[in-house]
């Protein structure tokens, strides 16, 4: 029953983390690879700052098992760690942007987005969220 239950969870976790980062990828990542890079980054800092916390109150000889409320503040910081630093690692560029030949290949101009259109004219600069060129 425990591991049915396991699996359950799992299987709901990657789907919220899917939904999450369609929304909230970067433009140019495929939303698959957003998905499985959310997960594997969050379950890799959750652990990490659970393990470091853990070792840290086992060092200052903290033996007390502590109250439920405890723990779950302790779980919450690590997850919240573990999210926040997913959602950084969510919002990159991807390594491989699009090729700029493969941007050029482009024939229905009405498809043509701004950035893809100051890669085709060979322009460098881009322009923030109030319009400044950059």
């Amino acid at each position: 029953m425990t591991s049915l239950i396991a699996v359950l969870g799992a299987i709901a976790f990657y789907l919220i983390s899917y939904m999450y980062a369609s929304r909230a990828k970067h433009p140019y990542s495929p939303t698959l690879a957003a998905a499985l890079i959310f997960v594997t980054v969050f379950a890799t800092v959750t652990g990490v700052v659970f393990s470091l916390i853990v070792w840290a109150l086992s060092a200052l000889n903290v033996t007390s098992g502590g109250s439920p409320g405890e723990f779950v503040a302790l779980l919450l910081l690590a997850g919240a760690s573990g999210f926040f630093g997913a959602r950084w690692q969510l919002k990159k560029p991807p390594l491989r942007s699009p090729d700029l030949q493969e941007l050029r290949s482009i024939t229905d101009v009405s498809t043509v987005t701004a950035h893809q259109a100051a890669a085709i004219s060979g322009e460098s600069h881009w322009r923030n969220k109030n319009g400044r060129e950059t």
